[in-house]
């Protein structure tokens, strides 16, 4: 009797074990579903700070759906303009609407932004049209709606490296089912869908807050996501994220992809609207802070980063050769601020935040500037670029199979207005 106890408390104690996880699992399922029920009928009750960490109701409460758009912001933020977009201290005519993601959003104040930097610069009119979390068919749309409107004498549609990509994706995907990201549209999202979707991004939001606890206790190893870069005779200690690393595909490859044949489609678009209005259309390129940094890695980091880096610079140009071929096959302006930005960076120059994936204040400076120039304004007046401006004619250029346009970034006579 004794020899067969121990067998049977074992299996008790295991039956007993897996009614506790299911009964765990089912509290966890009633808790939350029945408090997004309550959040849903009752919006002004997810207010609360910590909700707020949640995407999906910091998405719900900043932003209404747009079919087109996905979203546009609520009325009555600080620094935006009746339209949404961040203030402009220029007034009409314009002579240059900047189109973009957060890159030509962000700021630290009203002046700082990119497009308020390049009117400082140039000495030309500017309207920001960026906004957070937009890709290429919302900047074409932007463009239909708002950039026409402006009659400006230029459009830039600044390409950003880091995600417009898989915005394209994200932008299908929206189309289909309705879901962008955390932006969902409850007319074409199940109840079930919307709580599995805030479900996941309270997850992400508590394991975000763990993690940091976590790597802020004394002696823990070094952040997986963190390189150390030299710049100058420092060390900078940068972080990036998982998602933001270079495609290791070559730029053929690249341009044969589906997301990079909407996105030729798109450019193509943007041509034709833009020249059938008299407009100038100029393409962007908005290098990550990888493929800006990458050459001066020092070799010491976590264990990630030492793992891609061993990739990295190989690839760290052909999201620009694969962009700068779209816009050489339709005659577009192209403006690639890589070679520049790493020319900057190995004279010592932070261009971005160390410890998130735009630019700082430094590098929206360098980008207004360089733009500036390739729009006509006079080097010798800009104070970031010194002869960086000139190395950037040293670019690499696409391959041999690819068009190769004209480096329109460093030939100044090619932005002479047009006659209106």
């Amino acid at each position: 009797m004794r020899a067969n106890s121990a067998p049977k408390t074992f299996r008790r104690s295991l039956r007993a074990l897996g009614f506790g996880i299911l009964y765990a699992a089912f509290f966890i399922f009633a808790a939350t579903f029945l408090l997004f029920a309550l959040l849903e009928a009752f919006p002004s009750l997810a207010r609360n700070p910590i909700i707020q960490r949640v995407k999906y109701y910091a998405a719900r409460e900043t932003r209404t759906i747009d079919p087109k758009l996905v979203f546009v912001y609520r009325p009555g933020r600080a620094s935006f303009n009746d339209l949404g977009f961040r203030v402009n201290s220029s007034h009409p005519p314009y002579d240059v609407a900047v189109i973009g993601d957060s890159y030509i959003e962000i700021g630290e104040n009203d002046s700082d932004t990119f497009s308020e930097r390049l009117k400082a610069a140039s000495g030309l009119s500017t309207f920001n049209l960026g906004r957070s979390y937009y890709g290429p068919y919302q900047y074409l749309e932007l463009d239909r709606r708002y950039g026409l409107a402006l009659h400006p004498k230029y459009v830039i549609f600044s390409f950003s490296s880091v995600n417009d990509i898989r915005d394209i994706e994200e932008y299908k995907r929206w189309m289909k089912d309705g879901i962008y990201y955390s932006n969902l549209d409850p007319s074409r999202v199940s109840f079930l869908r919307r709580y599995a979707d805030a479900f996941m991004d309270f997850g992400e939001a508590v394991y975000v807050a763990i993690d940091k606890w976590w790597l802020r206790r004394p002696g823990h190893p070094l952040d997986p996501d963190l390189g150390v870069f030299r710049l100058g005779n420092n060390s900078v200690r940068m972080t990036f994220d998982s998602d933001y690393w270079n495609p290791t595909e070559s730029s053929q490859e690249l341009l044969a992809s589906e997301p990079w044949r909407d996105l030729a489609s798109l450019i193509a678009e943007f041509r034709i609207l833009s020249e059938s209005n008299g407009i100038t259309p100029i393409i962007m390129y908005i290098p990550t802070a990888i493929q800006v940094y990458g050459r001066e890695f020092t070799g010491e980091g976590g264990s990630f980063v030492q793992e891609k880096m061993k990739t990295q610079v190989q690839f760290e140009a052909n999201e620009a050769q694969a962009l700068a071929a779209l816009a050489g096959q339709n005659q577009i302006r192209y403006i690639n601020l890589l070679p520049m930005f790493q020319c900057l960076a190995s004279r010592g120059k932070l261009l971005y935040y160390s410890f998130a994936s735009h630019w700082n204040g430094e590098g929206r400076e360098a980008a207004a500037e360089y733009v500036a120039v390739a729009l006509g304004a006079d080097a010798k007046k800009m104070s970031l670029l010194d002869d960086c401006n000139v190395h950037a004619e040293a670019a690499p250029a696409p391959p041999a199979t690819l068009p190769a346009p004209a480096d329109f970034a460093t030939t100044a006579s090619f932005f002479k207005r047009p006659s209106r």
